[in-house]
């Protein structure tokens, strides 16, 4: 996986009884990304299989204002993060018979820091939330029926997120 993105972005504030401009901000961000992965399936038996799978992950963004009007950022006009990760997934199948499997899998993912520009409403300068980790965990069954015509599934899901990013 590579992911190149170069973006400018920006905003402009008006005085709604005049018309007239304001504020405008602009900024510009550069992020460079690359992940690899792998997995492997071992059949235990003609019943249970396990899978594994890891993945490095490495992401890379530098941000920088480059149009303050109507406004003063509070500190630095620019800034550079760098993360890297690990993150994994396990899992297991059993068939119960030809129509019904269980399965459960537990896995972790991430995300890499996100970067905000200041503004008129947070001129408080560029802001950085950290990287967003996650633990997620899931088990279920599912079940083929009427010679496979129709499936039902019920599965249970929970999660734990660390460092949530949120807007």
């Amino acid at each position: 996986y590579y992911f190149k993105e170069d973006v400018t972005g920006g905003s402009d504030g008006y005085n709604s009884a005049t018309g007239a401009q304001t504020s405008r901000q602009a900024s510009e961000q550069n992020n460079k990304a690359w992940a690899a992965f792998g997995s492997v399936t071992y059949n235990i038996n003609d019943a249970l299989s396990v899978r594994g799978g890891i993945r490095y992950t490495d992401d890379k963004k530098d941000f920088r204002t480059v149009t303050a009007m109507g406004f003063t950022p509070v500190g630095p006009n620019s800034v550079s993060e760098s993360k890297d990760k690990i993150s994994w997934d396990v899992s297991s199948t059993y068939k119960l018979n030809r129509d019904v499997n269980l399965y459960a899998r537990i896995a972790t993912g991430f995300r890499a820091p996100s970067i905000a520009p200041a503004s008129t409403f947070a001129p408080v300068g560029i802001t950085v939330a950290d990287a967003e980790t996650i633990t997620s965990y899931e088990g279920g069954i599912k079940a083929d029926l009427f010679e496979r015509r129709a499936r039902v599934a019920f599965s249970l899901y929970d999660y734990d997120i660390k460092n949530q990013q949120l807007t």
